[in-house]
């Protein structure tokens, strides 16, 4: 039977595995794509556990790197590159915050004004080369 790595030493691999790809492309990443397969194979997994997402998530921290799964492809990017992102408050919910707290808050027309906001997006490839 083989051994399955850790979820700390999966991160390692991972590190490691972009560490190379930066050091072969001579630049540094913010953010690469990584293939189920190539995943699959870097944390001996084929079926991806929240818990051990989780674990290597906290475990990838420590060498500056997260993922993200979307569902279609597994995102890798470096935890540093939030720091220059717009940033986001709480602060325009506050009136919505108050009726949570009251019970009070309609979720469905939160949910509508979702959707409405999403007609108005197209989505758009960022021509970024692997």
């Amino acid at each position: 039977m083989k051994q399955l790595p850790t979820a700390a030493e999966a991160a390692i691999l991972l590190a490691v595995c972009v560490k190379r790809k930066e050091t072969e492309a001579g630049k540094e990443f913010t953010r690469l794509r990584l293939s189920e397969k190539a995943f699959g194979r870097l944390t001996g997994r084929k079926r991806l556990d929240s818990r051990f997402i989780a674990d290597l998530n906290e475990s990838l921290l420590d060498h500056n790197l997260l993922t993200i799964l979307t569902g279609e492809a597994i995102g890798v990017m470096k935890a540093s590159g939030v720091k220059g992102w717009p940033r986001v408050t709480s602060d325009r919910m506050n009136a919505e915050l108050r009726k949570l707290r009251d019970g009070t808050l309609n979720f469905g027309k939160l949910a509508e004004e979702l959707e409405e906001d999403q007609s108005g997006f197209d989505e758009e490839e960022d021509g970024e080369d692997e």
